[in-house]
């Protein structure tokens, strides 16, 4: 239900934001034909134009972003995902890793150079429609991160990475309209979206295995799997060193590419927000794998393996999947300086916009550099949250409970990213629970203290309209037919005396019917006057 409900908050704002569109790109507000047609719109200005004096230009880039936002699970819409791991884990690999939960990166994606080239064909700005996306995109990211950090639900943890990384590739094509380059932000979006697919399916599928060895969903149930799952945890190993944009693994390429555009960019703020969030990722995905694989077995665990006669390394049919993925995201990463990957997809975005603005062909376009300093500043954060996970998680040197204890700031903090920054408490308290509310005093004041009388006074209504037809029925149509029924029965009982079955009585009877019709016919003719 929160799923059906803040994806259809995202959906109505980007019907209201296309119906805008629609209206604006022909008359009377300009000289073109109503359309949704992707090739029309950017052969035209019109629209921007008059979308524009209206002041509507950049509300309506929003509001189709605001689809994007309910569909992508991006804050403030971005609460459903976490809730919806219910479903199987291929399920979980395939919707909510590669296909659902993009939708809305490919939308941005595609609407994004319509906004950008026909503004500035017009000599217009849309930045704000830019810098937002970009915005929410990072900081989505960043607050994803911090969730994860102290998540024990393994399929949520991995919910939380990917509203993380979606939040990454938002922030690249934000990027896009604040580069000197809208290409090389468009193709760091979609390294990072095609990386992520093949990385986060593979810790998806693992999490399935896991999930089904240990009859538990929490991480803090296994424990100790590493000698046992060999395959599992080696496949596990390579999806998080590629999540944690570890090289040489495709992630580490990705990311780097979505910050290296913010760093050319000069959006400081933008890149220092996704380094630290390569941090938090590097962090928390290590501690996931160090619960899982290293230290002693958790007690629901041994009490899984005696019931079970031992655990086992799952078949084939199981590992083989994310093995295949596993080998995939190293293979990328292995290949893409060589075979130059970015630059493949950097000439498919130029392509694509020249598709639709083909006075864009013939433009100087610099490939995608990879940019040292960027990268060394993202390594050096993921290098202090994968330190930090190694010392509390992998090598167990300190007792992150410890820590934390039992209050302070620390605890403070922690009761924070557990309550997930309470912003789930706030929509509960701004629109769950008023709605509670009122249909509680909906129950009390109108339906038992006025639908229920209503109901009441129906019942006795109707008994009493009953009762009264039963009188109706009982003493003057049952009185009307017990009347005629009564003066038939008299005058076959004065009937049947007349048949005695005497025959001197039926020739009298005779003789005088005869007598009596004779003198009538004699008076009727007048013949008695002949008397």
């Amino acid at each position: 239900m929160k799923a059906f409900v803040m994806t259809r908050v995202g959906d109505v704002a980007m019907l209201i934001g296309i119906i805008l569109l629609f209206v604006y790109s022909g008359p009377p507000f300009s000289s073109g034909i109503h359309t949704f047609n992707y090739q029309q719109l950017a052969n035209s200005t019109g629209w921007v134009i008059s979308l524009s004096r209206s002041g509507l230009l950049v509300p309506v880039a929003l509001l189709i972003f605001g689809g994007a936002v309910g569909k992508s699970a991006q804050f403030p819409l971005h609460e459903w995902l976490p809730d919806a791991m219910a479903g199987p884990a291929p399920v979980s690999a395939l919707i909510h890793a590669a296909t659902m939960v993009k939708a809305g990166v490919v939308l941005v994606a595609r609407v994004a150079p319509l906004f950008y080239f026909a503004a500035a064909a017009s000599s217009l700005t849309v930045q704000p429609f830019f810098l937002t996306v970009s915005w929410i995109g990072a900081f989505t990211a960043f607050l994803a991160a911090t969730q994860a950090l102290v998540g024990l639900e393994l399929k949520k943890i991995l919910a939380y990475s990917t509203v993380s990384q979606i939040g990454y590739m938002m922030m690249a094509i934000g990027l896009t309209g604040l580069s000197a380059d809208f290409a090389q932000g468009l193709s760091a979006g979609l390294y990072q979206l095609l990386s992520h697919a093949i990385f986060k399916a593979c810790l998806f599928m693992a999490a399935g295995a896991l999930i089904h060895l240990s009859e538990s969903k929490y991480i803090d149930e296994m424990g100790g799997l590493r000698s046992r799952l060999k395959i599992t945890f080696a496949a596990f190993l390579i999806a998080v060193a590629s999540l944690s944009g570890v090289p040489p693994f495709s992630g580490f390429w990705s990311k780097d590419a979505v910050l290296a555009v913010a760093w050319n960019a000069g959006q400081t703020g933008l890149f220092a927000l996704g380094a630290v969030t390569a941090g938090l990722t590097a962090f928390y995905s290590f501690r996931m794998l160090g619960i899982i694989f290293f230290g002693k077995e958790s007690a629901k665990l041994v009490e899984v393996e005696v019931a079970q006669h031992g655990i086992r390394e799952v078949s084939p049919l199981m590992w083989a999947p994310y093995v295949i993925l596993a080998v995939g995201t190293l293979f990328i990463g292995l290949i893409s300086a060589p075979l130059g990957v970015e630059n493949a997809l950097d000439s498919a975005s130029n392509a694509y916009l020249v598709s639709l603005f083909p006075q864009l062909s013939g433009q100087a376009v610099a490939p995608p550099a990879f940019n040292v300093a960027s990268a060394l500043i993202a390594l050096a954060f993921a290098a202090v949250g994968l330190s930090l996970a190694a010392v509390f998680y992998l090598a167990r040197m300190y007792n992150p409970a410890r820590l934390v204890g039992d209050g302070g700031v620390v605890r403070g903090i922690y009761t924070f990213l557990e309550n997930r920054w309470y912003i789930n408490a706030v929509y509960y308290r701004v629109f769950v629970d008023p709605a509670i509310g009122f249909a509680k005093w909906s129950i009390a004041n109108v339906e038992d203290r006025v639908l229920s009388k209503i109901n009441t006074g129906g019942v006795l209504l109707g008994f009493y309209l009953s009762s009264a037809g039963n009188w109706v029925d009982a003493n003057i149509v049952d009185g009307v037919a017990n009347g005629f029924s009564s003066t038939g029965q008299s005058f076959s009982r004065a009937a049947r005396r007349v048949q005695t079955g005497i025959t001197e009585q039926y020739i009298l009877v005779f003789s005088t019917g005869l007598v009596v019709l004779l003198i009538l016919f004699v008076f009727a003719t007048g013949a008695y006057r002949l008397l």
